[in-house]
């Protein structure tokens, strides 16, 4: 199976983080914190390590919230739509 792979520009600076438990192999429960980066993406490789795990799907902001848990990220696709893809002024 290939790795995988975008093709593209993140920005450096954090475009904010969120919080959540994640639940190790054995069973333990971590508090995590998470720095997210916004990503330009010019090409993505359909092939990814965990494709027998999950799917992938690029959906609007808005509407990739639907399928998130947690808070936190849910209010940071609400800031992308709002703040990176606001509508351009007339």
């Amino acid at each position: 199976m290939g790795r995988s792979r975008c093709e593209g520009k993140a920005k450096k600076r954090p475009f904010g983080f969120y919080t959540y438990i994640k639940t190790r192999a054995d069973g333990e429960r971590v508090p995590s914190i998470v720095q997210v980066h916004l990503l330009e993406a010019r090409e993505i490789d359909e092939n990814f390590p965990e494709q027998k795990q999950r799917s992938s799907q690029w959906l609007p902001p808005l509407e990739a919230a639907v399928f998130v848990r947690e808070p936190e990220l849910k209010s940071l696709l609400g800031k992308v739509e709002r703040t990176v893809l606001k509508p351009p002024k007339v």
